[in-house]
């Protein structure tokens, strides 16, 4: 849990969201686009660290976000930066 680690549990969700690496420097991998609109709403991610099947809501498409947020990640480690 990225709030235990970085020790905001106990902060209110606008205090998180000021908190510097409030998301630990995570990507968010949804289930689906209702789980993906909460993330992007909390404030903590930006919405190019956010992925979500948004044809196949559910376990399969999960897995296939999580293909695609992988590749993405090493793609951004390579050429030494987010985008």
């Amino acid at each position: 849990n990225v709030d235990r680690a970085l020790g905001t549990s106990d902060l209110t969700d606008d205090e998180k969201r000021k908190a510097p690496g409030s998301n630990g420097n995570a990507i968010a991998v949804c289930i689906g686009g209702t789980t993906a609109r909460r993330c992007l709403e909390s404030g903590r991610w930006q919405a190019n660290d956010i992925y979500y099947p948004s044809r196949d809501p559910g376990l399969n498409g999960w897995v296939d976000s999580c293909y695609s947020a992988t590749g993405d990640v090493m793609e951004r480690d390579f050429w030494g930066g987010g985008w």
